[in-house]
């Protein structure tokens, strides 16, 4: 599991920060990192909305360590859906002179386009600034139940061969 946060607080001219996780696959190279999946997210600028939706079409979302590779979509709502709507959500892109690299604002999406926001007070955008992004693993625990199920599945196969030795002396 890996958890992204843009960071300082200033990433955006109102003080707000993208923060959450999400699930990838660390590629050969040690910093890209694609197949995301699970995203929790969230804007600071804007309390109780949670990104946990992807773009429906385009490219595969990725991110990576060092901030040099980034490109995906997060909203609050689906939007594969088969009208327009307003959606609130974010994107990371990294590009040359790419003005919008880093946006959060209310999206207009559907199963097959997304509008920026546009207008005053729509959107916070700014260039994506590689050296205030912050990528890090985060170890997983075990669920509870998994721990249980091994926990028994070893002490099974410790009184199958308990048995076994008990057999052979007989």
């Amino acid at each position: 599991m890996l958890w992204g946060r843009l960071s300082p607080p200033e990433q955006f001219l109102s003080g707000g920060t993208i923060s959450g996780q999400v699930d990838g696959d660390l590629q050969n190279d040690g910093d890209s990192v694609i197949n995301l999946s699970n995203l929790v997210a969230e804007y600071s600028g804007k309390p109780g909305n949670t990104f946990s939706f992807f773009a429906p079409f385009g490219q595969s979302p990725k991110i990576s360590y060092s901030g040099l590779v980034s490109n995906f979509f997060g909203f609050a709502e689906d939007p594969n859906t088969a009208t327009a709507k307003s959606n609130f959500g974010f994107r990371l892109e990294t590009a040359p002179n790419l003005l919008n690299g880093a946006t959060v604002g209310n999206f207009s999406t559907s199963q097959f386009s997304i509008f920026f926001p546009f207008g005053v007070n729509q959107r916070e955008a700014e260039v994506f600034n590689s050296e205030r992004w912050q990528l890090s693993e985060v170890k997983t625990v075990p669920e509870p139940g998994t721990i249980a199920g091994l926990s028994l599945l070893g002490l099974s196969l410790l009184a199958a061969k308990k048995r076994h030795r008990v057999a052979k002396k007989v």
